[in-house]
């Protein structure tokens, strides 16, 4: 197995059932998925270690690519996958709740809950499948979770029972009465045997009434024959005069061509409106963030403008580190810890027609360690060009 996440228990709080450990939560979700959407799709949900600081995610050997290491259109197909998947366990825990509440009514809390991760950097793509790893768990500053594959999941409620297949039980019983059908006709005939060629008398009355018919017919053909040979003798000895036609008409008078205008260009298109920013994404440039002891990790949304990027911190007298992650690579940061007023810029460089996830940073503050008095304050500025 090897190591995707690991998660310290002083920075995340787990977010499943009481008394409910992820062991047990791994099992029953991944039976739930090779029961209804099939065996390839019960690894979703990484194999979880408890360590004596939190918890390691862990998957089998093989090749992984993290989601912002992946195109488009292959973040994408990810999205959707997840999302499909999502909504499959959602419906199964509600019809289960449903049908016996004593047995299973804890499944729909236990799905919503393994449905959560602290950010996108910690969801993987191994052989064309989803992984995810730190689910069921949240940051410390954001204890009901972040909610991000929430979106993903359409919330279709499950559908009652299925429908009877009448179209089968209808072309099979067409089929019975087609096999009815031929065995009616079949039977007489096997029964009579081979019927005797005869002739009957009042058929060949009728053939000899068509062979008249047939020599009246070439008789006067014959007839039409020599009556045209006799009118184009005529015709010879009398010529008749050659009738010219008529000139035609001139044609009528076109009328006077008007100029037509110029055909107008039409108005540019304006350009697609930006993504809305995240409901658990804070602003740029509108509030400042501050904290104390411990590792403090806050979204912030920068939006899709290019530019550059400054971050104002106040480390007061116990220094206290900075830095600015984008999908786990850092933008810029304090160089370590540091006290006092001071500040860092970066060059915010966001992918074009993007959604509004990709248009996200962390800010990520570490109080000075076995410190419970540092106090720190920081405000992270929009991008400028």
């Amino acid at each position: 197995m090897q190591q995707l996440s690991e998660f310290p228990a002083a920075t995340h709080v787990a977010l499943l059932p009481a008394g409910l450990s992820h062991a047990t939560a791994l099992a029953t979700l991944s039976g739930m998925l090779a029961t209804h959407a099939g065996p390839e799709t019960a690894r979703l949900f990484a194999a979880v270690q408890e360590t004596p600081e939190g918890w390691a995610f862990l998957a089998p050997m093989g090749r992984l690519a993290r989601f912002d290491q992946l195109d488009a259109e292959g973040r994408a197909r990810l999205r959707a996958e997840i999302g499909r998947l999502a909504q499959l366990l959602r419906q199964v825990a509600e019809v289960a709740a449903r049908a016996d509440p004593v047995a299973h009514g804890g499944l729909p809390a236990l799905v919503a809950a393994a449905l959560e991760v602290p950010s996108f950097e910690h969801v993987f793509a191994q052989a064309g499948r989803p992984v995810l790893a730190g689910w069921g768990l949240a940051p410390a500053n954001q204890p009901q979770g972040a909610g991000l594959l929430r979106p993903l999941d359409d919330g279709r409620p499950a559908e009652h029972g299925r429908a009877m297949p009448w179209l089968a039980l209808g072309l099979g019983a067409a089929g019975l009465a087609l096999l009815g059908a031929l065995a009616a006709v079949a039977i007489p005939m096997l029964e009579r045997g081979e019927r005797q060629c005869r002739i009957e008398e009042g058929d060949i009355t009728a053939f000899l009434r068509l062979e008249q018919e047939r020599e009246r017919e070439q008789g006067l053909r014959a007839e039409i024959a020599r009556l045209l040979g006799d009118v184009a003798q005529r015709q010879s000895q009398c010529p008749l005069r050659e009738v010219r036609p008529p000139p035609p008409p001139p044609p009528p008078a076109e009328p006077p061509r008007r100029e037509q205008p110029p055909p107008r260009e039409a108005p540019p298109r304006p350009p697609p409106p930006p993504p809305q920013r995240p409901a658990n994404a804070a602003p740029c440039s509108e509030e400042t963030n501050s904290g104390g002891q411990g590792v403090t990790v806050t979204r912030h949304y920068l939006g899709p403008t290019r530019g550059r990027v400054m971050l104002k911190y106040d480390a007061r007298m116990e220094p206290d580190s900075f830095e600015v992650l984008y999908r786990g690579r850092r933008l810029g940061s304090s160089d370590g810890f540091q006290s006092g007023n001071g500040a860092f810029s970066f060059d915010w460089n966001p992918p074009p027609n993007g959604t509004a996830e990709d248009y996200v940073v962390e800010v990520r503050v570490v109080g000075r360690p076995g410190s419970s008095s540092t106090v720190w304050r920081y405000s992270l500025d929009c991008p400028v060009r």
